[in-house]
């Protein structure tokens, strides 16, 4: 046994020493291609071992030693720590998008020679480490949206052949430092989106070099500065989304070699300069959301090369300037909600190459103009809150590009245009709101791409057709306050893709078809309103995508289904008003996403259970008018993310519990039509929001046959008004009424 042993230990070591030697006949190169093989996801990927050095993820030197390495989106189980052995013949890396995790390995710090380094698009964690500063021969840097955090070491600035770096995408936080200034030779930086605070640095208006320079999403404070004049090479500048305040210096206009600007979102003050027009080589101009004042300047409309111009979200006081025209090679245009009245003018409609106009919540009013036919390339066009009135021109039918329509608000005095169908690139339709009449064409039914439709709020005569049903690609369907009529089309449920359908408060009549079961993606569904009667099929309980459910003012004859539960993404709930019946099932208990739930005016009885408890998220609870009966649960008083409670006129009796974990209660009614309840004015017993100073108990057995009344309010009730609170000698309704900042409740309801 023991000469066994022996001999199976020589094998052993034979085999390890075969391994040695077999290392020392391969290069560097060939010892890390054989690691990386390892490590490819997709063994697909990986590098032909006798032939490397053509592959072209791959490139080498004069000597077959591997010194570039580009590999884009290809998945690693790690990252290959045996890179060190090619360390001195490496320079450039590129490993985007591998899904490496961790920290940046120290590997990395090893490979002195680099001058690329592109690790963009990984899942890294933790900071990045001082020894950055290893890597002094870098000129390109791209470490964008690989979910590094921490602050951005000082060390990074001491890279002073650094020409391009890119961090944009990350959880960095602290502030930019002054060392930034150190980096003279830098051509482009992205520092997007990361978090940074503090003001921008001085010393950035230093690297004149600069011709690329994206800060945007960052939370910057303070001015930008007038030294921004320095940097007078660049072509893109973004600072979009950086909590920059204070007027735009002049100085930015003599940035003249500027294609893209981009300022949106800050807290600019001020007018916009008509210095404006200096920046005559811009593309793209992005001043919105900027609240800008007074007027737009005339010299905005020399910058005859803007191919995009957003101005959305500013105070101007002023029409839309004739001088529009001379913008010839726009392509996207964004005036909306920008204060502008007057009319559209009709130098507008010679934009023909526009591809994107939105001038929504504009004053403008007047006709829309049948010259509107000539912006034949329009994509996308929204004219919603304009004050646009007349009919809706047949030329905007002829816009057989367009893919997103968007006209609601208006004061259209027409029907809906029956050449509506020629649409039918159309994703997104909407004309809520419009004033529209007269009967909805067939040829709407045409547009077979449309993914969003938006009818509500007009007055449309006659019913919903059968054609429906060829709207396959609808997700999202609005015909609510309608004036339809007739009923539901079963080639409604024929819609299979709907996640939102509104139909409420339309003349509709009939049943609910069980073959609602077919809209099986929806998350809205409200058929409130619609006077809908039987009972309330047992398939809508298979929708459990649905997370908002109305379906008040109907008149089901029905109890309230025990597979309620099942709807469990359910955050609202509203039946009331629709003549149900029997007591509430154990299983509503379990929605426990539920915020808003409403059984208001129904004829439910029974108890409330103790299991209320469960609804920890409920924010508003109507189940007054009913027949409630029992005592209102101590549950209650767990519920503390409650707003609004509302139980008056049930049959409950017996004591109203503590309420005082209700901290954000704002208006609370409970009564009882037969039973007394015992309220209790201890300050330890009452919701925050009321004193005991304010709670009013005294007899009134004139007015309500010998029963207390008690209300509980945020401010002390006249005298003179007591009288009108209470109820009608002889109605023989005993009541306790809890009302809490009646105007809050208002609020909250609206």
């Amino acid at each position: 046994m023991k000469y066994m042993n022996n001999f199976v230990v020589g094998i052993i070591l034979i085999q390890l020493s075969a391994n040695f030697f077999a290392l020392l006949d391969k290069s560097p190169s060939e010892v890390f291609l054989a690691e990386l093989n390892d490590l490819f996801v997709n063994p697909d990927e990986k590098i032909s071992e006798e032939h490397y050095c053509e592959d072209p993820r791959l490139s080498c030197n004069s000597n077959n030693e591997i010194n570039s390495i580009k590999l884009n989106n290809s998945q690693l189980l790690a990252f290959p720590t045996n890179i060190e052995m090619i360390k001195y013949t490496l320079i450039n890396l590129i490993l985007i998008s591998a899904d490496l995790k961790g920290n940046i390995p120290d590997a990395i710090y090893t490979l002195t020679e680099l001058t690329y380094l592109d690790l963009a698009g990984n899942n890294f964690s933790g900071d990045l480490s001082t020894e950055i500063r290893n890597l002094d021969k870098l000129y390109y840097l791209d470490l964008s949206n690989s979910s590094l955090s921490g602050e951005i070491p000082d060390a990074l600035y001491s890279l002073a052949e650094l020409q391009y770096l890119k961090l944009g995408g990350n959880n960095f936080n602290g502030s930019l430092s002054t060392d930034i200034g150190m980096l003279i030779k830098s051509l482009y930086f992205d520092l997007s989106g990361l978090s940074l605070s503090g003001s921008i640095p001085d010393t950035l208006y230093s690297l004149t070099e600069l011709m690329y320079l994206d800060l945007a999403g960052n939370n910057f404070n303070g001015d930008l500065i007038a030294d921004v004049g320095n940097l007078n090479k660049l072509y893109y500048f973004n600072l979009s989304n950086s909590s920059l305040s204070g007027a735009i210096p002049d100085t930015l206009y003599s940035l003249t070699t500027l294609e893209y600007l981009n300022l949106r979102n800050n807290n600019f003050s001020g007018e916009l300069s008509s210095d404006i027009n200096k920046l005559d080589k811009l593309l793209h101009l992005d001043l919105s959301g900027l609240n800008l004042s007074g007027s737009i300047p005339d010299t905005l409309y020399s910058l005859a090369t803007l191919e995009y111009l957003n101005l959305a979200g500013n105070n101007f006081i002023s029409g839309l300037s004739t001088e529009i025209i001379n913008l010839s090679k726009l392509l996207h245009l964004d005036l909306s909600n920008s204060g502008l009245s007057g009319t559209i003018p009709d130098t507008l409609y010679s934009l023909t190459t526009l591809e994107h106009l939105n001038l929504a919540g504009n004053d403008f009013g007047g006709d829309l103009s049948t010259e509107i036919i000539n912006l034949s390339k329009l994509l996308h066009l929204d004219l919603s809150n304009t004050s646009l009135s007349g009919s809706i021109p047949d030329a905007l039918c002829s816009l057989t590009a367009l893919e997103y329509l968007d006209l609601k608000n208006n004061n259209f005095i027409s029907d809906l245009n029956i050449n509506i169908g020629k649409l039918n690139r159309l994703y997104h339709l909407d004309l809520s709101r419009s004033n529209l009449s007269g009967s909805i064409p067939d040829s709407l039914y045409l547009l077979a791409n449309l993914k969003y439709l938006n009818l509500q709020g007009n007055n449309f005569i006659g019913g919903l057709d059968t054609d429906i049903k060829r709207l396959i690609k609808l997700s999202h369907l609005d015909l609510s306050s309608s004036n339809l009529s007739g009923s539901i089309p079963d080639s409604l449920y024929l819609l299979n893709e709907l996640e939102y359908l509104n139909l409420q408060e339309n003349n509709f009549s009939g049943r609910l078809s069980a073959n609602i079961r077919n809209l099986s993606k929806l998350s809205h569904l409200d058929l409130s309103g619609l006077n809908l009667f039987g009972f309330v099929p047992a398939t809508l309980y298979s929708l459990t995508e649905l997370q908002y459910l109305n379906l008040r003012r109907n008149n089901f004859t029905d109890h309230l289904s025990t597979r309620i539960g099942d709807l469990n993404k359910l955050y609202y709930l509203d039946i009331s008003d629709s003549n149900l019946f029997g007591e509430i099932p154990d299983n509503l208990y379990s929605l426990t996403q539920l915020q808003y739930l409403n059984l208001t005016n129904n004829s439910i009885d029974g108890s409330l259970s103790s299991n209320i408890d469960n609804l920890t998220n409920l924010i508003n609870l109507s189940l007054c008018l009913n027949e409630l009966n029992g005592a209102v649960p101590n549950e209650i008083g767990k519920l503390t993310n409650l707003k609004i409670l509302e139980m008056q006129e049930n049959k409950l009796e017996g004591d109203i519990p503590d309420l005082s974990g209700l901290i954000n209660l704002v208006y609370m009614n409970i009564s009882s039509t037969e039973h007394y309840l015992n309220a209790n004015c201890d300050d330890a017993m009452l919701p925050p929001s009321i004193s005991r100073e304010n709670c009013l108990i005294r007899p009134v057995n004139v007015l309500c046959d010998n029963v207390t009344h008690c209300e509980y309010s945020d401010e002390p009730i006249p005298r003179s008004s007591v009288s009108s609170i209470f109820r009608t000698y002889g109605l023989g309704t005993v009541i306790i009424a809890m009302i809490v900042c009646r105007a809050a409740m208002e609020m909250t309801l609206n």
